[in-house]
């Protein structure tokens, strides 16, 4: 027998268990249990997947247990989301164990959980997947809602079916030069490797290719670039002139005029841009693999 530790997640479990115990309607309250616990596990799930840390993921499984709050206190599905985020924003100041920035964004997701045809910030996505998850595997055989998008993604993402395709979000705030960039890219695509990858175009693409962890060699991935705007600009024409200077100091001779032309022509504000390299080897129809690529033109 081991003794259990006690954690924010359990807090918020006893706000949860009181809530549905004094609810009348007791197949409500059943079917609570089973949404609210089953929507935070998968929260926690879908994060660790997607290679967050497991403070991140509790944060997730709790923004999943507090995401229908109002419905079941309530009784009504009328405006849910948003009254949900305003009783779970409550119940999080007065435990007094999370800081305005989680509260922040636990409250963000669940404020935005309904609005599922609009992309949005990471914890807002893994929220709206983990309840379309719960939906679906509630009963696996229910046409409705293995129909929907999300859950196709959810079953290409977890090898749940024979698609191949996966759903990875790029997001532009999670870097700001190309190094970083590169490290995002490393998060996104490979999975226990016991080295590190190159910090280049090159080991981008063999990335994009498969093999590392995450997809296999040849399996395309749906990838969304959320705040590309952002990005658009941090990785323009001032990063491309570093990055091309970088690229000066090791190469080739055969190769230094070539180069120097690429930094007089990205000094000049001319030719492509580092997120322009970017886009065109991810999109590149003529290797073995066949990525799409939406961006959401925001910042």
């Amino acid at each position: 027998m081991f003794n259990r530790q006690w954690t924010r997640i359990d807090t918020v479990r006893q706000y949860v268990d009181e809530m549905l115990k004094a609810c009348e309607d007791s197949e409500a309250a059943r079917c609570g249990y089973v949404h609210l616990y089953g929507v935070g596990q998968a929260c926690a799930l879908i994060a660790l997947r997607r290679g967050h840390d497991r403070t991140y993921a509790e944060l997730a499984e709790i923004a999943g247990m507090l995401h229908d709050y109002a419905t079941y206190k309530d009784n009504t599905r009328e405006n849910h989301a948003l009254r949900s985020s305003v009783q779970a924003r409550a119940i999080l100041t007065q435990t007094g164990e999370f800081t305005s920035e989680e509260t922040d964004m636990i409250c963000q997701a669940i404020s935005r959980h309904s609005d599922k045809g609009q992309i949005h910030e990471e914890m807002d996505e893994i929220l709206k997947d983990a309840d379309a998850m719960q939906h679906w595997l509630r009963n696996p055989m229910e046409e409705f809602f293995f129909a929907q998008e999300r859950v196709r993604w959810l079953s290409r993402e977890f090898q749940l079916t024979t698609e191949t395709t996966y759903k990875i979000t790029i997001d532009g705030t999670h870097f700001s030069t190309v190094d970083e960039f590169y490290d995002e890219i490393d998060r996104l695509l490979t999975r226990d490797l016991t080295w590190k990858t190159g910090h280049n175009m090159d080991a981008f693409h063999d990335l994009l290719r498969g093999g590392f962890g995450v997809h296999e060699v040849g399996e395309g991935i749906a990838f969304y670039w959320a705040h590309s705007n952002k990005s658009r600009r941090d990785l323009g024409y001032e990063a491309t002139v570093g990055y091309w200077e970088k690229i000066l100091q090791k190469c080739h001779p055969a190769n230094r005029e070539r180069v120097a032309q690429k930094i007089k022509a990205a000094k000049n504000r001319e030719g492509e841009t580092v997120f322009d390299i970017i886009t065109r080897i991810l999109l590149n129809k003529e290797d073995i693999y066949d990525h799409t690529l939406i961006l959401d033109n925001e910042d």
